[in-house]
């Protein structure tokens, strides 16, 4: 088995996570800490950007018909991954810590990340 490029996106921007569901691609594309981008694909070879609130977006994860994402402040949650809705995290005021992985588990969306933190949202 052999991977094949089959999209290709600005080079100017760091892509950090893509998740499948409801028939959709989504993935995140971090233009500066400030600044994320989601983009979705029914293909995977054509996309669509879609602005979002908040700033950098470390994961994605899909399950029981939810898009959630992480940022390094914030927490987007997405029914269909292209309208999305913005709250601050829960780890938002302490700056030790930095989200690096989402993943669904037994009916609960966790992240984990720097320092021993995990939080499910």
């Amino acid at each position: 088995m052999g991977f094949k490029a089959v999209a290709d996106f600005d080079f100017d921007t760091i892509h950090s996570s893509i998740a499948f569901g409801n028939n959709l691609f989504v993935a995140s594309l971090n233009i500066s800490p400030d600044q994320a981008q989601i983009r979705t694909s029914h293909d995977g070879i054509n996309w669509t950007a879609r602005q979002v609130e908040g700033g950098e977006i470390r994961d994605i994860a899909y399950s029981n018909g939810i898009f959630t994402a992480s940022g390094l402040t914030h927490a987007l949650a997405s029914l269909d991954g292209i309208n999305w809705q913005c709250s601050q995290a829960p780890w938002a005021n302490n700056f030790r810590t930095i989200i690096v992985f989402m993943t669904y588990i037994n009916g609960l969306f966790m992240a984990s990340g720097w320092n021993n933190v995990i939080v499910t949202l």
